[in-house]
Formats: C-alpha cells, sequence, structure tokens
C-alpha cells in the first residue's frame, strides 16, 4: 500500500526482487506480471507464502496429502475390494510374485492343471497391472509438480483474475498485515484450484478407464480359456460387482480433492467413545481385510466433548497407528489393546496403542525403532514425513510438532509387545473466525 502512493516515472526494473521466484523449480506457476514495484513484493509474500502452504513438512499441503491420501488410504480403499473377494492376491513387498490365487483357480474343477496355471499367471497379470496403476498415481500423480516430479498435478498458479482480486481486496479493506495473513488461506486454495479440477479429471477420464480396460481383458482372456467351466459364472459376475465398487471408490477418492468450505470446526461436537469408533471404522475400510483383536479404553475426565481438530488427530493418529502393525507386527490378527485419555486439567488428548508382534522379526523391529526415535530426537523429520514408505512415526511426530505439550514415546519390550503413546494439546489449534476483525469488501 505505501508503495502505491510512490509515484514513479520511467522504467522500472523489479529483477531482483522476482529472480528468486522465477528461478525456483516448485509447484508454483504464474500467469500474473508485475506492474510495479508493489505488484512485485505482493507476488514475492504470496509465492513464499504458497511455498509453505504447499511444502513445509509439518503443516503443508504435501505432508496431508502424504498422510491422509498416499500414506495407503488411496491404495488400501481401492485395493481392498479386489483383496476382499480373492480377486487379486498378496505379495511380500511390491517387487515380490502374486501369490498363487487357489481360492478362484481352484473353483474351475475341469480345467488341466497346466490350465490352472494359465488362469492363474491372468490373474497375476491383472493383479500387477491394478497395483503398477495404482502405485504409479500415489507416487507420481498425487503429487506437487516439480522437476524431480514432473507427472505431479498439484500445484497453485497465481492467475491475473485471482492476483488482481487479491490486489484490490487489500487496498479497498485497507487490510492490516494480520488481516493479510487471514485473506491468503481462502486464496490458496482458490490458486490450487484448477489443479484439483485436473486431478479429479485424471481420475475420471484416465485412471477408471484403465481399471476397466484390465478387468475387462482379465474377463475376456478368462472366457477364452474356462468360459465353459462351471465356475466362470460366478467369476464373472464377481469380477463385475468388485471393479463396480471400484469405480465407486474412485468417485469417492475424487471428493478428496474438493476442499470443505463453510465448515466451522466448532460445528463439530462429538462424544470420546463416538469419535474413537468412528476412528476405528475408517481405518479398517481403509485396512481391509485388515481384522485385528482390539480391546478399546477410555478415559475422559470432565466428560467433554471433542471438535473437529480432536477428531482429526485421533482419526490420523489411528489409521497411522494400525497401517503400521499390519505391515510389521508379522500376525495376521494381532491383539491391539488402544486407549483413549482425555485429561481436562492437564488440557491434553492422549491415545496409547499396544500390539503384539512376531518374535521371528523382533529383532529387525527394535533396530528400526530405534533408528526412528534417534531421528525423531534429533529433529530429523524434514522429507520424511511428507514420504511414503516407513514414514508413518515421522507423520506423527510432525503432526504434534506445533503443541505445547506434544510428546511421543515408541517402544519395544522385552516380551515383544510393541507401544506407543502419543500426546498434544487438547483444542490448542481452535482460532474462532470472530477474533479476526476485516472489513466488508
Amino acid at each position: 500500500k505505501d508503495l502505491l502512493e510512490i509515484k514513479i516515472t520511467g522504467s522500472q526494473d523489479f529483477h531482483e526482487l522476482l529472480e528468486e521466484f522465477f528461478n525456483q523449480d516448485n509447484a508454483i506457476k504464474t500467469a500474473f506480471r508485475p506492474e510495479n514495484e508493489a505488484d512485485a513484493v505482493l507476488l514475492s509474500m504470496v509465492a513464499r507464502a504458497s511455498q509453505d502452504f504447499l511444502t513445509n513438512p509439518k503443516y503443508g499441503l504435501d505432508y496431508y496429502l502424504s498422510k491422509r491420501i498416499r500414506h495407503q488410504s488411496f491404495i488400501g480403499l481401492i485395493r481392498s475390494h479386489l483383496e476382499f473377494s480373492n480377486l487379486i492376491t498378496t505379495r511380500e513387498s511390491e517387487n515380490k510374485d502374486f501369490e498363487y490365487n487357489h481360492f478362484w483357480v481352484d473353483k474351475f474343477k475341469s480345467l488341466t492343471s497346466c490350465q490352472k496355471n494359465e488362469l492363474n499367471d491372468l490373474l497375476a497379470v491383472f493383479a500387477k497391472e491394478f497395483d503398477d496403476k495404482l502405485i504409479d498415481v500415489r507416487d507420481n500423480v498425487f503429487q506437487l509438480y516439480s522437476e524431480e516430479c514432473p507427472a505431479g498435478l498439484i500445484k497453485t498458479e497465481f492467475t491475473l483474475k485471482l492476483m488482481s482480486f487479491l490486489k484490490h481486496v487489500i487496498i479497498e479493506t485497507n487490510a492490516t498485515f494480520h488481516q493479510f495473513a487471514y485473506y491468503l488461506t481462502p486464496f490458496m486454495w482458490a490458486f490450487l484450484q484448477p489443479s484439483l479440477e485436473i486431478t479429479k479429471q485424471y481420475i475420471r477420464e484416465d485412471l477408471k478407464p484403465s481399471i476397466m480396460h484390465s478387468a475387462d481383458k482379465l474377463k475376456a482372456n478368462a472366457r477364452k480359456l474356462a468360459g465353459e467351466d462351471e465356475a466362470f459364472a460366478d467369476f464373472e459376475l464377481k469380477l463385475a460387482e468388485k471393479i463396480a465398487d471400484v469405480q465407486r471408490s474412485l468417485e469417492d477418492v475424487m471428493s478428496w480433492f474438493t476442499p470443505l468450505v463453510g465448515v466451522s470446526a466448532d460445528s463439530v461436537n462429538l462424544k470420546a467413545s463416538k469419535v474413537l469408533n468412528l476412528s476405528i471404522n475408517a481405518a479398517l475400510d481403509m485396512l481391509k481385510p485388515f481384522n485385528p483383536d482390539i480391546e478399546k479404553q477410555i478415559e475422559n475426565t470432565g466428560e467433554i466433548e471433542l471438535h473437529q481438530e480432536e477428531l482429526t488427530f485421533i482419526n490420523d493418529t489411528i489409521f497411522i497407528l494400525f497401517d503400521n502393525i499390519k505391515a510389521h507386527s508379522g500376525i495376521k490378527k494381532p491383539k491391539i489393546v488402544l486407549k483413549l485419555l482425555i485429561d481436562h486439567e492437564a488440557s491434553t488428548i492422549t491415545i496409547s496403542c499396544e500390539n503384539e508382534t512376531k518374535q521371528s522379526d523382533r529383532k529387525k523391529l527394535r533396530d528400526e525403532i530405534t533408528k526412528i526415535k534417534k531421528m525423531i530426537d534429533e529433529g530429523q523429520l524434514g522429507d520424511r514425513a511428507r514420504s511414503e514408505g516407513r514414514s508413518g512415526f515421522f507423520k506423527l511426530a510432525a503432526s504434534i510438532d506445533k503443541a505445547t505439550k506434544g510428546n511421543l514415546e515408541i517402544d519395544l519390550n522385552s516380551e515383544g509387545v510393541f507401544n506407543l503413546v502419543i500426546s498434544t494439546d487438547l483444542n490448542t489449534y481452535e482460532t474462532p473466525v470472530e477474533q479476526v476483525e476485516v472489513n466488508s469488501v
């Protein structure tokens, strides 16, 4: 605003102000070109804020994309329909072969042993195509656009229309810096919106048809090989049913890329037992066919109800815990003791989780836990909280980094029981909108 009041004649050079912005390779693009130094300063400020909005390892968008979408939520939800119906089998890792599909192959009684192996190969090819597509989307498409990830679809774009609007909002409201910062949040989502629409379009026009094509190919080849067998009709029906479920779940995934607007965190109030049950059920839905034996315990001093912030914390934590147990406990149906402590006097929420582990895996788990604890203690969160693969505990550490009473303890005791305790502030992020005084535009 001060710069706008200075009348400067002749040509102006904003090269030094903008050199860093235009040279950086990240998920920020712009068609807006400054007309004066005030525009240049505004663009520079918005660009820096946008970079933090996208990439901050503790609260940036990419951190949440990793924690809530890429870290098993996406693949777990989509894959569960086919895995739960045994149309695809599991494999030890992404580079290993799939287990033999005895469930479906053995139903085809008229096939020879050689033909059964051919049918299993068809199922394995379908499973590999399916998994490879989901992994590619997770690792390359649902990512921030960058030189390292040119297929990433997520980026902000400072359009001329939005930047001009922001500039006039600041001028017309005589905004303070505090109010400017408050305005930036909805503008960041507006800058991001075109890429979110492109992401939904990719799911609708590329991912969904690709999966359907692979399923059609499996059905056609299986019909040629075993179409006369009595089991084929059931197989064809089940395949069609589960692919339809996959398509519906992809519609749900599209909704993940639609920001919620007009929802106040204060408008959501739930009992602790409801929040815990919602979080457990949501996690298990994403991690099918994982079916642990869960013992739930709740201690709520003051019997207070929980807001959106607490629901988010509990939901994210339980998903990461269950995903970790499924992947690393080595037990098909592990016993889990899950405790939720809400301490009104201390203003804290604490989640503790205990689960048994496979004896032969314990030395490897202890070594890994020691390494992770050392990295967390040294503050080495950074990109680990935004990446996939053995990053769950780093995400948990990042989620409480700003909490005044945040604490994370991880241990594997001598009896092979894994224990994790995480605490955060109660209502620490609650900031009523009414406290921010802004003038009408």
